[in-house]
């Protein structure tokens, strides 16, 4: 997961991005990405994009912090590699 930026002030908008890859030698099937995002951190909704398919899911969880599920609707390929690109604004 890396930050398109290093440093941002309430306000102000930050983009992340998780890749992954799947180094084993067979497909894998029902593939979730998680990410749990800080309470100084809030999910733009709408802003995920990734070019495989897939379901977002966001749940908002107590003490402020959100969760960001990635349901994969196809398998991932062997050494087959993807990404989720996303904006939160910083509160």
């Amino acid at each position: 997961k890396t930050a398109d930026r290093e440093f941002a002030h309430p306000g102000e908008e930050l983009t992340f991005t998780i890749r992954f890859t799947n180094h084993g030698g067979r497909p894998v099937y029902q593939v979730q990405i998680l990410d749990h995002l800080t309470p100084r951190i809030e999910y733009i909704s709408g802003s995920a994009f990734s070019k495989l398919n897939g379901v977002l899911d966001v749940t908002d969880e107590s003490g402020g912090t959100q969760l960001l599920s990635f349901q994969l609707s196809e398998p991932l390929e062997a050494g087959q590699t993807g990404e989720i690109t996303f904006r939160v604004k910083v509160r």
